[in-house]
């Protein structure tokens, strides 16, 4: 009964395994910053605003930047250049940028410029 237990197992498991394989995953890569030059040969996607709220304990312009990049991501962007850094008080600000989708020569070309 053991051995026949194991078989299923190993069967569904390798299974699962394949499916996970042949997923669709459209945007499988976060996207990078980059600066408007890498982005020639791009499509531009979406005007990405973010506000990084009160932020006393932590860098605010790095959370804000972050959730910039987490919104370019929801609309399928491989690059974001970010246009506007504004501070609002000591602990806060906002980011303003533009989320552009790059072939995938374009990425690989401009992160390793970093």
């Amino acid at each position: 009964m053991t051995q026949k237990n194991i078989k299923i197992f190993s069967i569904l498991s390798l299974s699962f395994l394949a499916s996970l394989s042949h997923a669709d995953n459209t945007n499988p890569q976060h996207p990078i910053l980059a600066d408007i030059s890498s982005t020639s040969n791009c499509h531009f996607l979406h005007d990405i605003n973010s506000n990084s709220g009160y932020s006393k304990h932590i860098n605010w312009k790095r959370h804000t930047t972050h959730k910039a990049l987490l919104k370019a991501e929801q609309f399928g962007a491989t690059h974001l250049v970010i246009d506007n850094v504004e501070s609002i008080g000591a602990f806060n600000g906002k980011v303003h940028g533009k989320a552009y989708k790059c072939n995938t020569l374009a990425r690989v070309t401009s992160s390793h410029k970093n």
